[in-house]
């Protein structure tokens, strides 16, 4: 049961890390791009995607216990 909690724990982990990795790609790359091509700036959208990071740490979190 230990093995499998353990799994299960580096699998949400892993999905996290991944999830951040493309979220971070995501503000740094498109964004960038967008703000050439139109002009506008879109750092606004920077907090709703470290809400959702919370929200993703957290409920992974919850799965560990």
């Amino acid at each position: 049961m230990a093995l499998a909690t353990e799994a299960i724990n580096r699998l949400l982990q892993t999905v996290v890390a991944l999830a951040t990795e493309a979220i971070n790609r995501l503000l740094q790359t498109g964004f960038a791009y967008y703000k050439r091509a139109e002009g506008h700036d879109l750092k606004c959208l920077k907090p709703l995607c470290d809400m959702a990071l919370n929200w993703l740490v957290v409920c992974s979190s919850g799965f560990s216990h």
